[in-house]
């Protein structure tokens, strides 16, 4: 997780062609080795935080459904999430 932080935070501030993984490694505390043993390019921590992102948002929107606070969009943007 803190990697992944570590990589948004830098694409953000530097941007994609300006974020090394030397620079990621450095702000989320780790050894680059360690880093690209999980994950290998940049593009690697891209895809994963689009995953972490979207886990994130169905989580939210189920939760919003089981307390029965979700309206109609939230449920098909649901619906959405897990047929995409």
């Amino acid at each position: 997780m803190l990697i992944l932080d570590a990589a948004l935070d830098s694409f953000f501030d530097l941007g994609f062609n300006r974020t090394t993984t030397e620079k990621i490694a450095r702000r989320a505390r780790v050894s680059r080795g360690a880093m690209l043993h999980h994950f290998p390019q940049r593009t690697d921590l891209v895809q994963a935080a689009v995953v972490q992102r979207r886990i994130w948002d169905v989580f939210k929107v189920a939760n919003r459904i089981v307390r029965k606070k979700a309206d109609k969009t939230e449920r098909i943007r649901l619906q959405r999430l897990f047929v995409d």
